[in-house]
């Protein structure tokens, strides 16, 4: 005799399941995880410069996202109204193109 198991999901568990799964995703968390950086708040790959910034440290490497290896470089975005004082430093990418 075979024993089944018959297990229901909550429709809590239907909802949350594909939620975990997207967030888990590099290239989606990658997106929604832009924090703002500037003034204060110093910057970190991915972020968005929203205040005059002065490095004072190198960034990076900084990385492609990892779903879509062709696609753009994952630096610094910065608002058009915005100065970044490099101050010397560097911001790098993966040594992986010429």
């Amino acid at each position: 005799m075979t024993a089944r198991c018959h297990q229901t999901l909550s429709w809590t568990s239907v909802l949350l399941i594909p939620i975990l799964l997207l967030l888990a995703n590099p290239s989606f968390a990658g997106r929604m995880a832009q924090a703002e950086c500037g003034g204060e708040i110093p910057c970190a790959c991915g972020d968005r410069v929203v205040e005059n910034y002065t490095m004072t440290e190198d960034l990076g490497p900084c990385t492609r996202d990892p779903a879509n290896p062709s696609a753009e470089l994952i630096g610094l975005r910065i608002n058009s109204d915005v100065t970044l004082d490099c101050a010397g430093y560097s911001i790098t990418g993966p040594q992986d193109r010429a």
